[in-house]
């Protein structure tokens, strides 16, 4: 179970770092927009915003902002519309990002920005081992009434997709993979700066910053709110930070 309170939690700590770089009055178009928690944030600032997601979206039924649905292939606007393009934790499940990145420079205005928020290898590797109490917290959590802040989801829906014969009948064995691509362990690579340094850039983009957002936190969110912000900060300088921010042109 997810607890959507503390998700938001986390998203508004990550939403704050990535404001500071968006002009007052900028127009903002948010890819994968969730419950719509960080466009949220955004408006409440006084950025105007328009958030959109997949209409498979797992959470297109807990909204807390509007959220357009769209095909995931062409984005319902016009050329040079938006001054930036943000994303959080969404480039990772793109299965066409030539596709998407296509789209992202074609709504941007000439001298716009992107800003996207991406998962670390230290995320990865720590929701790997976080995936094993997390389970046995699952079948404890079956047991007793679900409170409205938390939903349903299955978010180890994915298979492993190992090549490892016998682990196809097992696959609950192994931490599943995040994204779009790989497995588990290749993700451990995929994930570090570095990698994410050359996405950018074969998609077309010029780094103008890149920063660690200086959270802890796994994608099995365990503790929750039990273990708040200020100890997820400390916790990133000794874990590693959850998640980079890269500003681009």
């Amino acid at each position: 179970m997810f607890d959507l309170d503390f998700l938001h939690k986390l998203r508004e700590y990550e939403i704050l770092q990535a404001i500071k770089y968006m002009a007052p009055g900028a127009y903002v178009l948010e890819i994968g927009g969730g419950t719509g928690a960080q466009a949220r944030i955004l408006s409440d600032l006084g950025v105007r915003v328009t958030s959109i997601d997949l209409e498979s979206s797992n959470y297109k039924n807990n909204l807390v902002f509007p959220v357009i649905e769209y095909d995931g292939d062409t984005i319902p606007f016009l050329d040079g519309t938006f001054d930036i393009v943000f994303s959080s934790n969404t480039l990772e499940h793109v299965t066409d990002p030539v596709k998407l990145h296509h789209e992202c420079r074609r709504v941007l205005k000439p001298q716009g920005m992107f800003i996207h928020i991406v998962p670390t290898a230290s995320w990865r590797f720590w929701t790997s081992l976080a995936y094993y109490p997390a389970r046995v917290m699952g079948l404890i959590s079956r047991t007793r009434k679900t409170s409205e802040s938390e939903v349903p989801y299955d978010h180890h829906a994915k298979e492993s997709q190992l090549p490892l014969g016998m682990f196809a009948r097992f696959g609950w064995l192994l931490p599943p993979r995040h994204g779009e691509k790989g497995n588990v362990f290749s993700e451990g690579f995929l994930f570090r700066r570095s990698e994410w340094t050359k996405y950018m850039v074969k998609h077309g983009y010029h780094i103008i910053k890149q920063e660690s957002i200086g959270l802890f936190y796994t994608g099995e969110l365990l503790l929750g709110k039990r273990l708040g912000i200020p100890a997820r900060r400390i916790l990133a300088h000794f874990l590693g930070s959850s998640c980079f921010l890269f500003r681009m042109k």
